[in-house]
């Protein structure tokens, strides 16, 4: 969830839990935000670094005034070092703000996330499909085939069944709607990179 301090494009950003687990799941996630270090990433013991410049810095600190004014439950949210410089943002974690927030909605770039409860599948499926981009999303579970069949109806380029984030040079990536065009890896992608000629004569 937090792959480079969350300015990873590819990054799980928004998680949907099943309303059975969701308090399970949400205390482990904090435990582990809770033990995840914000620091110099010299530091062996650091688990996330600054983030990478002074405007995102400053867009990350808009986006948690706009966290609270919404009023949304904060579940977690960390410290950052005071004894060295640095452009350190706390990580994150927030408890089923509104699905239209447009730190809900927008890329945020940044180690925040969204924690979503669900009832059924077919809401899980409507609520992560209602989105403007579709790089990557990913599924987990115990059921084959009921993890492919989720995974099938899901808009992103790429869809992971029980990890995430998961790149082979061998196989394709591709990506929905306004998350761009093309493809990069695998034969496919190779393809990108080639001209295509058309000779074209009148017999």
């Amino acid at each position: 969830m937090f792959l480079l301090s969350g300015q990873g494009c590819i990054s799980l950003k928004r998680l949907y839990v099943h309303e059975d687990i969701y308090s399970r799941v949400t205390e482990s996630l904090v435990a582990i935000a809770s033990a995840t270090k914000v620091g110099d990433g010299f530091d062996p013991q650091t688990r996330l670094g600054p983030v990478q410049n002074q405007l995102q810095y400053k867009r990350l600190q808009s986006v948690w005034e706009e966290i609270k004014r919404s009023g949304a439950k904060v579940l977690f949210r960390g410290g950052v070092p005071t004894n060295t410089e640095g452009l350190f943002f706390p990580v994150t974690l927030l408890d089923n703000p509104p699905d239209g927030s447009s730190f809900v909605t927008q890329e945020v770039f940044g180690p925040i996330r969204s924690i979503f409860k669900y009832k059924n599948l077919d809401e899980a499926i409507r609520r992560a499909n209602d989105t403007s981009y579709g790089l990557g999303a990913s599924v987990w579970g115990n059921d084959p085939v009921q993890l492919r069949t989720v995974a099938s109806r899901l808009e992103a380029g790429t869809i992971w069944i029980n990890q995430h984030a998961i790149r082979n040079p061998f196989v394709p990536a591709s990506a929905y709607k306004e998350s761009g065009l093309g493809v990069e890896f695998g034969q496919e992608g190779l393809e990108t990179f080639c001209n295509i000629q058309v000779i074209a004569a009148k017999r």
